[in-house]
């Protein structure tokens, strides 16, 4: 019997979702998250050990420091996605 469409659906996002700790966009979520829910994040992040290094040691490699540091880099602002939102940041 052939897969079905669910199963493959769910196959497609498990695929998907692996492929996100080794891309770029990976360090700009946490990061942005970081910024929009400071303290649910300080709260959530011990739960996810290895999520958080991860993220950690993708944002110190040089290239990114460079970036990082550079003109080009646009820094998170409350008229951003990822504006901060005190009255939903509960610890």
């Amino acid at each position: 019997m052939p897969p079905s469409k669910e199963a493959r659906r769910t196959d497609y996002d498990f695929r998907y979702w692996s492929t996100i700790p080794g891309r770029g966009e990976f360090v700009r979520l946490i990061a942005g998250l970081r910024y929009a829910f400071p303290l649910r994040m300080a709260t959530l992040m011990p739960s996810f050990p290895r999520l958080a290094e991860l993220q950690e040691r993708v944002a110190a490699l040089p290239e990114l420091q460079d970036y990082l540091g550079s003109d080009r880099h646009l820094p998170f602002t409350n008229e951003d996605v990822f504006r901060h939102y005190p009255e939903l940041d509960a610890a």
